[in-house]
């Protein structure tokens, strides 16, 4: 009778052990899955630094040159979380060097009836900073998580189209 008991036991550790697996497996899926491509604007003769922390006085731990394509993981207050970051799992950089398209930004128009928030973060909750119209055109530096940051802000793009 031990012996079952002590067989039931391993049999939930290993159960256990397998659902764990799974979730971590899932839960990694779905990071990368979210990662979208974009491409590095900085100009020729200059390169943009991945840093250890979304702070422009914190440590570079890599460089991109003009034109090199990243992974960006995450976007928070003007910074991207790449996937890349030398010998680092990761760094970050600044929004304002990175484009959606490796030809830089593109012209958007607004498809609404009515207007459109452009907002200050890419959130639903994100203050609003103005309004756009249908029929509007915008310039879209970049594409993420359904959200186009323009230079005025940040555009759902539910309510765009090329």
């Amino acid at each position: 009778m031990s012996m079952n008991r002590n067989g039931g036991w391993r049999i939930f550790v290993v159960i256990m052990i397998a659902l764990f697996l799974l979730m971590f497996g899932i839960c990694a899926g779905l990071s990368v899955a979210r990662a979208e491509t974009m491409y590095v604007t900085v100009s020729e003769d200059s390169y943009l630094n991945g840093r250890e922390r979304p702070d422009r006085h914190s440590q570079a731990l890599c460089r991109f040159s003009a034109g090199d394509e990243v992974n960006v993981l995450d976007i928070q207050d003007g910074w991207a979380k790449l996937d890349y970051g030398g010998e680092a799992e990761c760094s970050f950089v600044s929004l304002d060097y990175l484009a959606s398209s490796p030809d830089g930004p593109v012209t958007m128009h607004v498809a609404a009836n009515g207007r459109v928030r452009v907002r200050e973060k890419p959130d639903d909750n994100g203050e609003t900073v103005r309004y756009v119209r249908d029929g509007d055109s915008v310039t879209v530096s970049l594409l993420f998580g359904g959200w186009a940051k323009t230079p005025q802000g940040w555009i759902n793009t539910t309510y765009l189209e090329d």
